[in-house]
């Protein structure tokens, strides 16, 4: 999770001094709250988050610096799951079931 990005803003600090140059950062919740948004632009990072928190167009274009990823799949997956008594776990250790999505 990343709220007002201040430990971001500490880890960036340590990883240039020990000599990064390029640092992508992942978080599931992307809230950016109060000076988030203002430390994450002066930062020399990519984040990348997911869409758990609704972001509109302007968005985007004002923070190039984020990219999202979508959990629509893995969602409308476990639930196609549990409701045809197939296997949730496999989801997260990276087996693959090729059972076709039929509604």
């Amino acid at each position: 999770m990343v709220d007002t990005a201040g430990t971001l803003e500490k880890v960036e600090m340590e990883a240039k001094r020990k000599g990064a140059n390029k640092m992508t950062v992942f978080c599931t919740h992307s809230i950016f709250s109060g000076p988030a948004l203002g430390r994450l632009s002066n930062m020399e990072m990519s984040v990348v988050g997911t869409d758990t928190i609704i972001r509109n167009q302007e968005f985007f274009e004002q923070n190039r610096w984020y990219k999202e990823i979508s959990l629509a799949p893995l969602f409308a997956r476990a639930i196609f799951n549990l409701n045809k008594d197939l296997s949730v776990s496999n989801l997260y250790n990276g087996t693959k079931e090729q059972t076709k999505l039929e509604f």
